[in-house]
């Protein structure tokens, strides 16, 4: 991940584990977590809230979790592969959060700015 994805923006994409942090551009800014591979998925989100907390990112609630053994064709076939019904409404409403805590955080941004 490079300074490109960090700045004045309202969303972020952030792949763990190579980020690197850029504190104050991370300040004040939400996050959601879509989480793909094994068992563990849901949980390596888990322990990234309190790391982003500390950085004053506002993590959601929803996640998308992408697993393996459910969706195999996204790891052997990615162009053949289709998100389900659940996952589809995981990531809309994971969206719908991020993009009200965004907004939300942008007044914090400003009130801080002045």
């Amino acid at each position: 991940m490079g300074r490109r994805c960090v700045g004045s923006g309202d969303e972020r994409r952030l792949r763990s584990p190579s980020a690197r942090w850029h504190y104050r551009e991370w300040n004040e800014k939400a996050a959601g977590f879509v989480g793909h591979g094994g068992l563990g998925t849901a949980r390596a989100g888990e322990q990234l809230r309190p790391v982003l907390a500390e950085v004053k990112v506002a993590t959601v609630r929803t996640q998308v979790l992408l697993s393996k053994y459910s969706g195999r064709a996204l790891f052997t076939d990615p162009e053949a592969w289709s998100p389900s019904a659940e996952q589809e409404a995981a990531l809309a409403a994971m969206l719908r959060e991020v993009v009200a805590w965004s907004r939300a955080l942008r007044t914090v941004r400003v009130g801080a700015a002045v």
